[in-house]
């Protein structure tokens, strides 16, 4: 059982966790060396000790868990996490225990798009596109700089209707033409048995096959896991999957994500240097958050005319930090 220590003097604090993933238990003591029993003291003042303390004189007068066995109170992660942060533990040692708690709200720019500001400049957005509704601008000055950009996105409103059967909406960046499509992908059942203690989960996972090709191990990126990045905060991530042999398959540049990068950085050698990253055909999914805590596959949700632009912001921002690291 790890068990660290703040030392101080009046306050001590000690904290840790086990290490048995079935107790499941941070705990927290915090000890006040003020309210230890004291024989030189009279009877009222140690009776204050008693009631404040868990009645053996120690002196503790905070005791939290989160498992179902511990010593004082029980309280779940959020609010553990809250008073270890109270106590002088650090952000990165909080993230580091075992502690379910969902990530602060950030407001990115990319946020800021979503929620009605322009795109170009993030003034708020007065007029939206006449024809997908999906951006707002500013001014017609903005919106025809951004023209070049979404134009390729616009062109998809509106999405094909979506077959019977469980698929979900999708989107194609074909690898020998120069726009996306939108795509309704097969999500076909299978059982998850790398689960440990003989616990089974059954997933539906995307048949990809149609548009990657047969027989192809598909690799992925996904948005949320792009740390330190605005696109990690997504309310639902995005996901992009390809041939995992692109590089060696002889697969041809991507000419969609070429003609993308091409309009964004306006014939810019940086366009071209994020294009050359991507051979073969992509596919973009979306889905809901997955627990950073467990390994399994997310549940896919359909994408919709409001998504599409955080494809070519995960790819965007996904190569900068490749780009970055190589440098």
């Amino acid at each position: 059982m790890p068990r660290f220590v703040i030392p101080g003097n009046p306050i001590e604090v000690a904290y840790g966790y086990e290490e048995d993933p079935g107790l499941a238990n941070v705990f927290l003591s915090v000890y006040d060396q003020r309210l230890r029993y004291d024989s030189s003291a009279s009877k009222e003042v140690n009776d204050v000790t008693h009631q404040v303390g868990p009645g053996d004189g120690g002196g503790c007068y905070l005791d939290l868990h989160t498992g179902r066995f511990g010593f004082g109170t029980q309280v779940d992660d959020q609010t553990m996490a809250v008073y270890l942060k109270r106590f002088g533990v650090t952000e990165e040692e909080v993230e580091s225990l075992p502690l379910r708690v969902p990530k602060p709200h950030v407001t990115s720019s990319l946020a800021q798009v979503r929620q009605g500001a322009c795109p170009m400049c993030r003034k708020p957005g007065t007029k939206r596109c006449g024809k997908c509704g999906s951006r707002a601008y500013c001014s017609d000055t903005c919106q025809r700089k951004e023209w070049r950009v979404h134009k390729a996105f616009c062109s998809l409103h509106p999405f094909p209707s979506k077959p019977a059967g469980m698929r979900v909406t999708a989107m194609l960046l074909p690898e020998k033409e120069k726009h996306p499509r939108i795509i309704h992908v097969e999500l076909q059942k299978h059982l998850d048995d790398d689960m440990d203690e003989g616990v089974y989960r059954v997933v539906h996972l995307p048949f990809l096959n149609p548009y990657l090709g047969d027989d192809e191990s598909a690799g992925g990126i996904c948005s949320q896991f792009l740390k330190g990045q605005p696109i990690a905060h997504l309310a639902q991530p995005i996901h992009l999957r390809y041939r995992d042999s692109f590089m060696l398959d002889g697969s041809a540049e991507n000419a969609c994500i070429a003609k993308l990068f091409g309009a964004l950085y306006e014939g810019d050698t940086l366009g071209a240097a994020h294009a050359a990253l991507w051979r073969g055909p992509l596919v973009a999914l979306k889905s809901q958050p997955i627990p950073t805590s467990e390994s399994m596959d997310p549940d896919y949700v359909d994408l919709h005319m409001a998504d599409v632009h955080d494809v070519l912001e995960l790819l965007k921002q996904y190569g900068l930090a490749r780009m970055s690291s190589k440098a």
